[in-house]
């Protein structure tokens, strides 16, 4: 229940993350 919900926001979280050092590396 809770501890679902933070998995889930924390491996959303992950996702943007790796979304965002993408970015910057394509861009450097």
């Amino acid at each position: 229940m809770i501890s679902g919900s933070a998995a889930n926001i924390t491996s959303n979280c992950k996702k943007v993350i790796w979304k965002w050092t993408e970015r910057e590396r394509s861009e450097l």
